[in-house]
């Protein structure tokens, strides 16, 4: 299987499948909601990718206009280099300017198969290698420990220091190897966490805005509704009539 670029654009109903090659999601516009291996985020330009390794159980649904780029690797090589990288990528600006690039070269119809390799091969040398010193079993499991603890605690405040201790590290050796290993920040993945729980009640709830904010951990509805919109494009009442109709 030769590596394989298309575009595509999402509905808002959540599909969850899994596939045996490992695959690329590029945001060009939109935000598409993922949930990768229990992980949930947000693919969206200018702020990160998704990776998806294979094997790996995943769910996508997006809300709005959207269109995206995906990249399937199959090759053995290609998913020894996916293999380390956490399941969301923040995209610094030399990554961002990538897939515009690669967005242009589809809107002039010129990506031939020759030149699909060329520009794959020059995206993966592009991601991030994470420092395999970091990454051994050991730091794996304080990173997972945090992150279910956030995933249950989502709507209380992060007291980093406190999480720290639990895991006997320092509050700035948590902060460095949690992005390391996850690709974002503590703050960030707890954003990521509430903003996913913020989007299932809008979709599946009665709630009023306001209860909603208050079951996330938000004191004024107007942080959350800020939050929201950053996040997804929409207010959360723009959201929930958009899923509806």
């Amino acid at each position: 299987m030769q590596p394989g670029f298309y575009q595509r654009s999402y509905s808002h109903e959540q599909h969850r499948h899994s596939h045996d090659y490992c695959q690329l999601v590029l945001p060009v516009t939109g935000t598409l909601e993922m949930e990768i291996d229990q992980q949930q985020g947000l693919v969206q330009a200018g702020s990160q990718l998704a990776v998806v390794k294979a094997g790996q159980q995943h769910a996508f649904a997006a809300a709005g206009d959207n269109r995206f780029l995906v990249l399937d690797l199959a090759l053995d090589q290609q998913q020894l280099k996916l293999q380390p990288l956490p399941a969301f990528i923040s995209l610094h600006p030399g990554l961002a300017g990538y897939i515009q690039c690669l967005d242009h070269q589809f809107q002039q119809a010129t990506l031939t198969p020759g030149l699909q390799w060329q520009m794959s091969s020059l995206l993966l040398e592009l991601l991030p290698t994470p420092a395999v010193s970091l990454t051994d079993a050991s730091a794996a499991r304080r990173i997972a420990q945090v992150r279910r603890w956030i995933d249950q605690h989502y709507a209380e405040p992060l007291d980093v220091n406190q999480l720290a201790r639990t895991v006997h590290w320092s509050s700035r050796q948590l902060l460095a190897q949690f992005q390391l290993q996850l690709g974002q920040s503590l703050r960030d993945y707890q954003l990521g966490v509430r903003m996913w729980h913020g989007r299932q009640l809008l979709q599946q709830s009665g709630a009023s805005v306001q209860q909603i904010a208050e079951q996330l951990g938000y004191s004024e509805p107007t942080a959350f509704s800020h939050r929201f919109r950053q996040q997804t494009g929409l207010s959360p009442r723009q959201y929930r009539q958009q899923f509806r109709n």
